[in-house]
Order: structure tokens, then sequence, then C-alpha cells
């Protein structure tokens, strides 16, 4: 999981173990009237047992009142729904470690800590690299354009370029790129006697860490955390709904 995940996780429990501590004292004095001091566990027996529940282990708390219920709830349910993510996670990672991320662009080449060069030369990469399964990164180094030559003031000029821009913006030219170097590997693979399914996939831009298993991030669990917000909100609303009916019909 990333540090926004953890740093939230955290905060789930500083705010959560508060609120449990305040519903249990509201819900012991309201049953044991006098002595409901000598029955209301401490602060810090709430928090260990808050904590206690993200790591799957059984509390000694029992919850009383409906706000103390609510509370319990959704805080149970989002402690079940973390750490079966977790595991399910932390499982994937290890019976598919992911492998260093691939350089695509030269921004990322140039913070990276690779260091890297050029050959004064034009036949060595050739050799080079002939035998090796190169990976295209996602960015051209060295772009290239290409044109048609038209006669000056021609009248298909304005229509060739909406043709142009059209087919760009539709990523038609990419889309044909990328079969025509599929072609053009496959031919290769052909030639040289390389397996062809390695020479398309070299084509295809993908790699281990785009296909690999990825770290948990708060747009994977926000669904947890608001879940555990909408239970410490609706146990709020039934505490003071408790609290008014206590005080004015009672």
């Amino acid at each position: 999981m990333v540090v926004e995940v953890w740093l939230l996780l955290l905060l789930s429990v500083m705010a959560s173990a508060p609120a449990v501590w305040v519903l249990d004292r509201h819900c012991f004095k309201r049953l044991n009237g006098a002595n409901w001091r000598n029955n209301d566990p401490s602060f810090s027996t709430i928090f260990l047992n808050t904590f206690a529940s993200i790591l799957q282990k059984p509390t000694t708390i029992i919850p009383k009142g409906a706000s103390h219920r609510i509370l319990f709830l959704s805080w149970w349910l989002y402690c079940l729904f973390m750490s079966t993510f977790y595991s399910g996670s932390l499982v994937a990672y290890l019976s598919f470690p992911s492998q260093s991320p691939s350089i695509d662009t030269l921004e990322q080449l140039s913070y990276s800590d690779y260091r890297w060069g050029a050959l004064n030369s034009y036949g060595s990469d050739y050799q080079l690299f002939r035998d090796s399964n190169v990976y295209y990164p996602h960015e051209t180094f060295f772009p290239n354009g290409f044109g048609w030559a038209l006669r000056k003031g021609s009248q298909v000029r304005r229509h060739i370029d909406d043709m142009f821009s059209d087919l760009l913006q539709a990523g038609m030219v990419k889309l044909w790129l990328g079969e025509i170097l599929k072609k053009s590997a496959v031919e290769a693979s052909h030639l040289t006697g390389k397996d062809e399914i390695d020479v398309t996939r070299m084509g295809s831009q993908a790699s281990d860490a785009d296909t690999g298993p990825k770290p948990l991030r708060l747009y994977h669990l926000q669904g947890i955390f608001m879940v555990a917000g909408c239970g410490l909100l609706l146990s709020a609303l039934v505490f003071l709904a408790e609290s008014f009916y206590v005080r004015n019909i009672r």
C-alpha cells in the first residue's frame, strides 16, 4: 500500500477509538446509573481493542446502545474489508513480484539512477541489439515526421491537413504504426529463427511492470474509508438522538 493509505489507516484508528470511548461512556452511564464508572473500560483498553480489530483479533468490548452498535458494525466491516484487501495484495505481490518500472520518457530517464550515453557510430547499436529483446518506450527519443509534397497553392492542401488532423486525433496513425511494427517483428522472427511470441511482445510495448500486481492506492480503497466515515456519521446522529431522548422524554 502507498503512504496515503497508511496515513488514512492510522487516522481512522485515531478517530474511531475516541468515538468508541465517548459512546461507551454514554451507554454505560445511561444503563448503570451511579455505578457506571466501576464498569466503564478505560481509554487504553478501548484503543487496544479498536486496533486489535484491524489485526483480526477478537475484542472484549460488547456494544450496548444503538449508536454503539452502529459504530462497531461499520468499524468491523471496515477492518474486514481492509484486512482482506491487504492480504490479497500481499499474496499477489509474493506470488508475482513486480519488477522495476521501465523507462518510457526522457524525463524518467533523467530522474533515474541509470548511467546513459550515446554511441558515436551507426552500426554499433545494430551489432549490440540485433540478438536482444529491446523494449520500445512510449516516448520517441528522436522524433521524425512525414509529409506529402504538393504544388504551391494547391487546392487540396487544406483537405489533406484536415484529414491528417482527424486521423491523428482518432489514433489511427498510432494504430497503423503499431501494426507495421508487429508485422515487421514477425517477419524478422521468421528470418532470424526467434520465437514469434517474444518478438511480438517486444513490439507491443508491454512490460511486466505494467501488467504485474499494483500497490493498493486510495482509489482502490476509497469505498472502505467511506464505509468507516458513514458509520461514524450515522453513529453520531443516533448518539444525538439518544441524548435528546434521555434528556427531554424521560
